[in-house]
């Protein structure tokens, strides 16, 4: 259970990313392939935690654009992020070339999934994506803005937590992330 990662094609894509963001401690990661990436609660952080290897190709219309914007959001952030642009567009190409389907297991063989990660980013558009891993946005100051938050434990007894539109959070603690004493 540990190394589970999701995969899917458009749609496909857009269901590992949806369920990656809701519930982003199943999964060890995920390689969304020319995926939906419209969908406007599947925004720029909102999997921060979870793995992503963005598999699209150079011409796959709208959607690349998308799928590299987020690509670059992520990297630029500093979270475990990769990608494979192949020459194909809005395609099965990826799974079907033996070396790019390699290339995705490689990466997938490398991950493994961290229940309690020392750090928690993501962003909400809604109370219902509200949650991942130990720490739940309760309120939003402004419901019709996102909401973003960044926890991190230091020294295993501080934790900071910076967060944009949050006015109640929840932290679930264990003896995994700090010590008790």
């Amino acid at each position: 259970p540990d190394r589970i990662f999701l995969t899917g094609w458009s749609d496909g894509g857009f269901t590992s990313l949806f369920l990656a963001g809701a519930y982003p401690d199943l999964v060890a990661g995920i390689a969304p392939v020319c995926a939906n990436w419209q969908y406007t609660n599947v925004n720029q952080i909102g999997l921060a935690n979870v793995p992503t290897l963005a598999v699209d190709g150079w011409m796959d219309g709208g959607y690349n654009a998308h799928q590299f914007r987020r690509f670059h959001t992520l990297n630029t952030m500093g979270y475990d992020v990769a990608g494979i642009w192949g020459h194909h567009g809005h395609s099965y190409q990826p799974y079907e070339d033996v070396e790019e389907f390699k290339r995705i297991l490689d990466w997938a063989k490398t991950k493994r999934r961290n229940l309690w990660p020392k750090r928690v980013r993501y962003a909400t558009w809604n109370l219902i994506w509200h949650k991942a891993y130990w720490v739940t946005i309760e309120r939003m100051s402004e419901p019709w803005f996102a909401a973003q938050i960044d926890v991190q434990v230091k020294d295993n007894s501080l934790i900071e937590v910076n967060a944009v539109n949050v006015a109640a959070y929840r932290l679930r603690l264990r003896d995994k992330l700090v010590d008790p004493t």
